[in-house]
């Protein structure tokens, strides 16, 4: 694993000298405003939960805006997901973080696939945006960003400090310095003291960057159909936790605060598309719901369940929300 990590690091390494210097590779500048938010680490930061809500808030600002994401773990060819009016894709067709997005953001046109260059120039051709935001777009180098935003789970924040395969990281940590900002979520879980350490050691690698710090809250329940409850729902409830996402115990903490009886848990890898043989296993558990994630049901739409299955939806809370978009300069 070290050995597949330093070769990794090399090439990485090798890969940023050649945009820096522009060798080869370059970066180019589009005819809008565009925002990157990304991540250092290999999944589990929250970063689709912060590209909804910058994404909500600025078109409640009047922002003519699309939302370009790769996709990860997609099944077809990508390309238009929602073209403002309905959803063109399914979860299988254009990944489910690119799904979730399309569910959630009305209004908003949302292009997936592996040339994201491409795809942000056929957004503003085609819907004449001024804004437009580059899911999980740190390490997409082939366009020059306004705001580069790095999402970094406070609970875990660079995991056992290594590059992948060995570790999550999938850059070395000095690429930190080309963010704008640092998004640390989860900050309700960790105590002040390893807060401002980490909010010191980040300070020391990029002094100009700003932070923002932000925490999930729960907001509702939602079934299959689209049917929206209250979460008062599964209040002293039997829940079986079912999630395939990058940082499930985060999950399992929302759920607990809730005051359901938890019999058990399934978790599976981040985007984990399920099987029926999976459920089944499940289904021999004695429980009344089955809970998830936003991002899993729509993973799991199209198996059968004789339980009811209910994902709990969440939304990000900043702290000091009112000094975010003058700090940011959105």
């Amino acid at each position: 694993m070290v050995l597949f990590s330093f070769l990794y690091r090399f090439i990485i390494e090798v890969r940023n000298f050649l945009f820096q210097h522009r060798i080869f590779l370059k970066s180019i500048k589009l005819n809008s405003f565009l925002i990157s938010v990304g991540n250092i680490t290999a999944g589990g930061t929250g970063k689709t939960p912060v590209v909804m809500f910058l994404a909500r808030k600025l078109q409640s600002q009047g922002k003519g805006l699309a939302v370009v994401a790769r996709g990860y773990k997609r099944k077809g060819g990508g390309f238009l997901v929602s073209n403002r009016r309905e959803i063109l894709m399914g979860s299988k067709e254009a990944g489910d973080e690119a799904n979730l997005l399309a569910e959630n953001l009305k209004g908003i046109p949302i292009l997936v696939g592996r040339n994201r260059k491409m795809l942000s120039q056929v957004a503003l051709n085609n819907f004449k945006v001024d804004t437009i935001i580059l899911d999980d777009g740190f390490h997409y180098r082939y366009l020059k960003k306004d705001l580069e935003i790095v999402v970094i789970d406070a609970t875990n924040p660079f995991s056992n400090g290594k590059l992948l395969p060995a570790g999550l990281l999938r850059e070395p940590l000095s690429s930190l310095k080309r963010a704008d900002c640092f998004w640390l979520n989860y900050v309700n879980l960790v105590d002040e003291e390893r807060l401002n350490s980490l909010k010191k050691f980040l300070t020391k690698i990029n002094p100009e960057a700003k932070i923002v710090e932000s925490f999930y809250q729960p907001l509702s329940l939602i079934d299959s159909s689209g049917k929206i409850y209250e979460l008062s729902a599964i209040s002293g409830k039997e829940v079986w936790l079912l999630a395939g996402i990058g940082n499930p115990s985060t999950f399992e903490n929302l759920a607990r605060h809730l005051g359901v009886k938890i019999i058990g848990k399934s978790f599976f890898p981040d985007h984990y598309w399920y099987k029926e043989r999976n459920l089944k296993k499940i289904l021999k558990e004695e429980f009344e719901i089955l809970l998830t994630t936003e991002k899993d049901l729509v993973r799991l739409k199209d198996i059968p369940f004789s339980k009811p299955i209910l994902a709990l939806r969440i939304e990000i809370k900043v702290k000091n929300e009112e000094n975010l978009w003058r700090n940011l300069k959105i």
